[in-house]
């Protein structure tokens, strides 16, 4: 199966070259990595899709050269191993991809293409609030998988720099008979988030396994 951009951005005469890594050459999936002299991508878009690929390869395992391109190529196996499991909406879709690519072990590919900017609308959402709908999407995906290092662990820091304010206010309170307000209403905000963060980190990483054995 091929997927490709209706606006026109990408060239239909390439699609063999996707095809043939994934018939060819033992891959299960093909992607489209836009790149060279004949891609018209302006520096702005660079510059997100850079932030989207890093942001994903924390999700993969490894680094994604072009996560946010849309013109790709399956096999069965990937169709039948993804297709039912994407719970994405809209652009968040191909990251979202290639995360249950790595889940399932998939073989992935990149594939050099051309790709066309100039004189066509490519999107018919705002870029910025395309960027970072597809940004909290990822970072959500990602957090489910490694509840621990994107929730508890910044939990954690927050109850580190709550406690370190804390014991400042109080110091300064026991110095100069001060008590400075702002400074403990940030410190109970860092206290309690943080705490919760902890607990919903922790939680969330041992559930799974908890339904896993009981189902």
């Amino acid at each position: 199966m091929v997927t490709i951009d209706g606006d026109g951005q990408h060239n239909p005469i390439e699609i063999p070259d996707l095809l043939g890594n994934v018939i060819n050459n033992g891959h299960d999936i093909s992607i489209g990595y836009r790149v060279g002299n004949d891609t018209e991508m302006p520096m702005w878009r660079r510059i997100g899709k850079r932030v989207l690929d890093y942001t994903t390869s924390m999700g993969t395992g490894g680094f994604v050269t072009d996560s946010q391109c849309g013109f790709r190529a399956f096999n069965k196996k990937a169709v039948e191993a993804i297709t039912p499991r994407l719970r994405g909406e809209a652009f968040s879709v191909e990251s979202e991809q290639l995360i249950k690519a790595h889940e399932y072990g998939l073989k992935v590919i990149n594939t050099n293409v051309t790709c066309k900017y100039k004189d066509l609308e490519t999107s018919t959402k705002n870029p910025a609030s395309h960027g970072l709908s597809v940004l909290g999407y990822i970072i959500w995906v990602i957090a489910e998988r490694r509840p621990l290092l994107f929730i508890s662990v910044p939990g954690f820091i927050c109850v580190i720099i709550g406690l370190i304010l804390g014991i400042y206010t109080l110091q300064y309170y026991n110095g100069n008979h001060v008590f400075l307000i702002p400074y403990a209403i940030i410190v109970s905000i860092l206290l309690i988030v943080g705490a919760l963060a902890v607990l919903i980190g922790l939680l969330l990483n041992v559930l799974p396994n908890i339904i896993k054995r009981t189902v």
